[in-house]
């Protein structure tokens, strides 16, 4: 596991607060990750990079830890790939090469709810990229999210929104990953079985490690990027939380009356991974 951190930069700060400068700048930066990208990519070690695509709070922080396990996986803290689509190919190659020491790097990036990358979610900047699709039961998801921004003291959803949240998050991902190779992975798959799902999951992504893992070593999460809840500072996996109906009536009622809802779900379980040892 390669696990790095951008150190915090005041001068960064400061020049942010200059436009021009901070443009001009970024322009440079741009360019020189562009160059690097180019040449990296066509006459360097080629890293194989794999995105993971989720609503909030389905266990990303947990699956990017386990995989980490794997020698020659880089984990980076979360990196959002998603302004990327449709620019250039190099300078994301560049971008993500520049943070990685070693040859495979995972990617993970919830969507956040913002609608301005809504329509693409699920697109790659990088076209052999892998993608897994990684989902959890919706319920336990949108409590799981509404008890978050509870604890943040955050603008919250009601019910309507959060389950058009997570129904507008798996469709996009569905549609826009249609007829490709990705990896559906059920959350709840990976807290049962961690080992015979990483064993299988790190091949994907293009790991040589054969080994599956149920713990993971201690990382630097980051608040806001990842979980940083005391579970996943445990280093353990732990069973998914089942939450009852009496947590939120209301939405429970919604969740599971949804044709809409059922539908992404007939599609996700269809097509879910299972490990086969």
């Amino acid at each position: 596991m390669n696990a790095q951190r951008k150190p915090d930069s005041g001068f960064r700060r400061v020049i942010k607060r200059i436009p021009f400068l901070y443009s001009l700048l970024s322009a440079l930066k741009n360019v020189v990750f562009t160059v690097k990208g180019f040449f990296g990519y066509h006459y360097g070690q080629r890293r194989r990079i794999a995105l993971v695509y989720s609503s909030m709070r389905t266990g990303s922080t947990l699956f990017k830890s386990l995989i980490g396990e794997a020698d020659d996986v880089s984990l980076i803290d979360e990196f959002n790939f998603l302004p990327y689509l449709g620019r250039n190919r190099y300078l994301f190659y560049g971008l993500v090469s520049s943070l990685a020491r070693e040859p495979v790097v995972l990617l993970k990036k919830p969507y956040n709810n913002n609608p301005e990358h809504l329509k693409k979610y699920g697109c790659s900047p990088l076209a052999e990229a892998k993608k897994i699709i990684l989902y959890r039961d919706p319920y336990d998801t949108l409590c799981s999210l509404r008890n978050l921004q509870i604890r943040r003291d955050r603008r919250r959803f009601d019910d309507v929104e959060l389950v058009e949240y997570w129904c507008d998050c798996y469709e996009y991902l569905l549609r826009n990953t249609l007829d490709e190779e990705v990896l559906v992975v059920r959350y709840e798959d990976i807290t049962e079985h961690p080992v015979e799902l990483t064993a299988e999951i790190f091949p994907f992504i293009g790991s040589s490690r054969k080994e599956g893992v149920e713990s993971y070593g201690a990382y630097e999460w980051v608040g806001g990027r990842d979980d940083i809840s005391d579970q996943i500072k445990s280093l353990k996996v732990a069973k998914a939380k089942v939450n009852s109906r009496e947590e939120n009536p209301d939405l429970f009622d919604m969740v599971n009356q949804s044709t809409r809802v059922e539908r992404i779900l007939q599609h996700l379980d269809s097509a879910r991974f299972q490990a086969s040892g």
